[in-house]
């Protein structure tokens, strides 16, 4: 798209460098968030560019972050709407990882968290994330069972991404669910 004179909406312009930035992100990889490639994809110059992210790191670290917010608000959106405390972390976390497994569809969430993958300063905010999710939620889901059943999420969720056939995932879905209650 040809950058374009208009009238200055900071908000819209910095809403479609990033909406830009996913969606070659997406679509070629992170090599290929390029200065450039961003703003002609968002109709913006350089320049324009350059005002709301000094380069393209800024513009994919706060792709990253805001990902990471998106993921954290739904999570409590989650727990809040679930009446047992005990592993109630680990229940948002199955739902939230594997909803794309039980819809079928994958989300940009998804695709930009496999992207972080083979980016070590990404992979280091997700993980310091995570990690202080997993102390704010000691209390209730601290136990090593709870931490074994998220890290079989992360398999399962794997396994869905690399497009592996899963027998009954309702059936998964429900042991995993159900690891996560107190016993007796």
């Amino acid at each position: 798209m040809k950058p374009q004179h208009r009238k200055k909406q900071p908000e819209l312009v910095r809403k479609q460098l990033l909406e830009a930035g996913i969606s070659i992100a997406i679509s070629r990889g992170l090599a290929a968030v390029t200065v450039q490639a961003v703003s002609e994809e968002a109709g913006v110059t350089k320049g324009g560019f350059l005002h709301h992210f000094p380069c393209k790191r800024d513009l994919i670290l706060t792709i990253f972050n805001d990902l990471i917010s998106s993921i954290e608000s739904e999570l409590d959106e989650h727990m809040k709407k679930d009446p047992e405390k005990y592993g109630s972390f680990t229940r948002a976390y199955i739902e939230f990882s594997l909803a794309s497994a039980w819809n079928g569809t994958y989300d940009i969430r998804t695709a930009l968290a496999v992207l972080s993958i083979s980016d070590s300063e990404l992979r280091s905010i997700w993980a310091s994330w995570f990690n202080e999710m997993q102390k704010k939620h000691f209390q209730t889901d601290g136990d090593e069972h709870l931490a074994i059943t998220r890290l079989t999420v992360d398999g399962l969720w794997m396994a869905v991404l690399s497009d592996i056939n899963l027998p009954n995932t309702g059936m998964i879905r429900e042991t995993l669910l159900n690891a996560t209650r107190k016993k007796g």
